[in-house]
């Protein structure tokens, strides 16, 4: 590329060269780039003289065109963009192969940065409301005092509280909160409710 700029300054140096190209415009004449070839812009009948036509503007009105001083160095510059392109979709082909492969451990690994996630909400949640963890003996009986239903709580207002007590004595299997609380409603077994 570097090459390809000195040959272009180069032959805007030149007077001549510069006058065929400003028979057609106005604008003082510049290098393009035109589908990663330099180029420049011309007349048809400059075009055909000074190098391959790479395009036509839009009306046609003139060319663009690559300076045969340039031609070589545009071959290569693309033939080495090519092999870029080549070489970036092995890479592409071998990671989406290597992602395929490990499609389970992947699976895994965001089930489990799911669940940590959740731990984390649950407990920034527990923190916002000064809540804690109830213990939960190995017998499944659960005893909280003055337990608030976090829902109500995040509403605002007064939420009265409550003791809760479960027993395996009597198989309680349901709990049913009523009163100022009646929001809270389960029909699962108290140790899976705070599981």
């Amino acid at each position: 590329m570097e090459q390809t700029d000195a040959i272009m300054e180069r032959l805007f140096s030149n007077k001549k060269y510069v006058s065929q190209l400003s028979g057609f415009s106005r604008r003082k004449p510049e290098p393009y780039e035109l589908d990663g070839r330099t180029v420049v812009a011309a007349s048809k009948e400059v075009a055909k003289k000074i190098g391959i036509i790479r395009g036509h503007s839009t009306a046609e009105s003139f060319c663009f065109v690559e300076p045969t001083e340039v031609v070589s160095l545009g071959n290569e510059l693309q033939s080495i963009r090519d092999e870029i392109t080549s070489v970036g979709n092995q890479i592409l082909d071998h990671l989406s192969a290597t992602i395929v492969k490990s499609a389970a451990s992947i699976n895994r690994g965001l089930d489990a940065v799911a669940r940590l996630d959740t731990i984390f909400a649950r407990a920034a949640f527990g923190y916002t409301l000064n809540g804690f963890i109830p213990h939960i003996g190995d017998n499944g009986i659960i005893d909280v005092k003055d337990f608030v239903h976090p829902v109500l709580a995040t509403k605002g207002g007064r939420v009265v509280p409550i003791d809760l007590k479960t027993s395996d004595e009597n198989g309680e299997r349901t709990l049913i909160i009523s009163g100022p609380n009646g929001e809270f409603y389960t029909t699962r077994t108290a140790r899976n409710t705070c599981e």
